[in-house]
């Protein structure tokens, strides 16, 4: 079965389960808010980036996922950063991790930062 796997005889399915979409920088005032909490989920959250024209809008390219296991929940609400490319250019991220949600910081709408937008959360 596609996106299951098997534990101790139990089948654990939809890894691929869609809790967020839409298209944000991931500044300090978005608040971000799965329709499932990070210690509901099997293992954790991903999070989808994506190449992003500032001014024009989306681009279906240059797909990138940071995986934010339930782990994370034992450094809840501190800082997390994560180094992205989008075609030669360098991305950082920075944005804090609480049970039920993920909040942005001011830094990733500028400069650079801008060529990647928050697209997604899935479970995992």
């Amino acid at each position: 079965i596609y996106g299951s796997l098997w534990v101790d005889d139990m089948i654990v399915q939809d890894f691929n389960t869609t809790l967020w979409t839409g298209q944000v920088y991931l500044l300090d005032t978005h608040h971000i808010t799965p329709t499932k909490r990070l210690d509901e989920c099997t293992t954790g959250w991903i999070l989808q980036w994506q190449r992003y024209n500032p001014g024009v809008g989306t681009e279906n390219s240059n797909y990138q996922f940071t995986y934010i296991p339930k782990a994370t929940l034992n450094n809840v609400g501190t800082g997390h950063r994560v180094l992205l490319r989008s075609h030669n250019i360098n991305v950082t991220k920075y944005f804090y991790i609480y049970e039920d949600r993920i909040v942005g910081h001011a830094d990733n709408g500028v400069g650079d930062n801008r060529y990647l937008v928050l697209t997604g959360v899935y479970e995992f």
